[in-house]
């Protein structure tokens, strides 16, 4: 199952008028299996935690950034599932020259 959180560009505009395409920035769940991936942390990111710890499903997840601007990431430190133990989030992106996403992610200003 595909689930779209967020589907902006640059700049999350949630609200009535543009509720039918949606407010959020990037982030995708795609579940099946067993599994569920999350495509890019944008500010849809939230929501997604939220509904997750609701659910009981926040303990295991896979999310994949495609790149690390500022509407990719966004949503990270809002993530609930990351403030929780006994979750194991894993985190993946595509290569940054000469840097580990560690490095990306701890010099961004949250």
């Amino acid at each position: 199952m595909v689930r779209f959180w967020g589907v902006r560009g640059s700049l999350p505009s949630p609200g009535a008028d543009t509720a039918v395409v949606g407010g959020n920035t990037a982030c995708v769940e795609v579940t099946g299996g067993g599994s569920r991936v999350i495509l890019d942390a944008g500010s849809g990111l939230r929501a997604l935690g939220d509904e997750l710890v609701a659910r009981g499903e926040h303990e295991r997840t896979t999310l994949l950034l495609s790149h690390v601007h500022w509407d990719h990431v966004m949503g990270l430190p809002f993530f609930a599932p990351l403030y929780m133990s006994g979750s194991a989030i894993q985190l993946v992106s595509g290569a940054v020259p000469g840097m580990s996403l560690h490095d990306v992610l701890a010099r961004r200003r949250w």
